[in-house]
């Protein structure tokens, strides 16, 4: 998955949308290929959804690595050049979070992994909506 990761964030940098796509295809089609690799495991996967057919349960594998394959890609693309090359890409129905700010409510949104925060902070920009977006560091598990 590795090689497969330089690839398609290398592709990302100089032509985002074609990296992105690039990402998603090759991770679906390559995810039988990459086994206990991948994040989640395909034991994690069985655990979680194990009452799903066999063919469900690969769709879910091969939508799980083509995730994992385009967001390290959005995040070399976040760190080459920042949120202006994804800003393009996003497709937005802001119709929700306008009428939670026109209530003059505070909207908090919470991710539950880095992955999404990324797209969040894109989205907000481009719809030009101020917010603070905060994180952490992620860390290993050991």
């Amino acid at each position: 998955m590795r090689l497969a990761a330089r690839l398609t964030n290398r592709l990302a940098v100089r032509h985002p949308r074609a990296g992105l796509a690039l990402a998603g295809r090759l991770g679906a089609w390559a995810s039988p290929a990459f086994g206990p690799r991948l994040r989640p495991s395909p034991e994690t996967i069985r655990a979680l959804f194990g009452d799903l057919p066999p063919r469900a349960l690969a769709q879910l594998r091969r939508e799980a690595t083509s995730s994992a394959l385009r967001n390290e890609a959005i995040q070399a693309v976040f760190d080459a050049h920042g949120l202006e090359p994804l800003l393009p890409l996003l497709t937005v129905d802001p119709g929700p979070l306008f009428r939670l700010l026109g209530e003059g409510r505070p909207v908090v949104v919470v991710a539950w992994h880095l992955g999404p925060r990324r797209s969040l902070m894109a989205t907000l920009r481009k719809l030009e909506v101020d917010a603070l977006v905060a994180g952490g560091k992620a860390r290993a598990r050991r």
